[in-house]
């Protein structure tokens, strides 16, 4: 048992399917290309990633024009950029890679591509990574994880101020807002423990009550 495509799309709301994202990991060699397309060279590009951070610090209190097409399609990318590097595409050195730069070029497609596939490969690749204890660290969008865990095996440590049963995409539920009290301890050694007295009666399935919600590509 373990997360699915269907899974992902109910916690996330992100739709299946799309493009096939064009990474291309030779961006990082072109400066006048990476300028192009977000309006600076970050530090770091050479290498093929920049920090997260850098991305927010450059922004904050840079003035936009919102009549400028060219300065608003900067901060879209930006902005993209520095979401999918804190969530589908987090790492561990918060970074996120300019591989992914070609996909955003055209800002009206970029919710055409393949965005579900290349968050959840992240987090397999990631979890795979932990297992063999390569690293300590769990990158990707884990938050995915935790709400699977409280969803399908019921392990959640929280009471909700409101249940939201039918409420999409699922993470919505488990907002800090909407978390009234912790009824169970949230350790390591308790979550372990409670996994290996799951049992099938233990197993929810009723994330796919919400199938009539999806969008048709589910």
């Amino acid at each position: 048992m373990t997360l699915t495509p269907l899974d992902f799309t109910c916690i996330t709301g992100v739709a299946v399917g799309g493009l096939a994202i064009p990474w291309d990991y030779n961006v990082r060699e072109n400066a006048n290309y990476i300028n192009e397309q977000l309006g600076w060279v970050p530090a770091f590009a050479s290498a093929g990633a920049i920090r997260v951070t850098d991305i927010l610090s450059f922004y904050k209190d840079k003035a936009i024009d919102e009549n400028d097409d060219v300065q608003l399609a900067h901060l879209t990318r930006a902005f993209f950029l520095y979401m999918l590097g804190r969530t589908l595409l987090s790492n561990t050195a918060e970074t996120i890679h300019l591989c992914c730069l070609p996909a955003l070029e055209d800002v009206d497609r970029i919710g055409d591509y393949n965005w579900r596939g290349a968050g959840m490969a992240t987090l397999y690749r990631f979890m795979s990574a932990v297992s063999r204890r390569r690293t300590k660290s769990l990158g990707g969008y884990s938050f995915v994880w935790e709400v699977w865990a409280y969803e399908i095996l019921q392990l959640s440590p929280y009471k909700l101020k409101q249940d939201e049963r039918d409420v999409l995409p699922r993470m919505w539920r488990w907002r800090s807002c909407n978390r009234a009290s912790r009824q169970s301890p949230s350790t390591i050694e308790h979550f372990r423990r409670a996994i290996d007295t799951i049992n099938p009666d233990n197993v929810s399935s009723r994330t796919y009550d919400i199938l009539h919600f999806l969008p048709p590509t589910c």
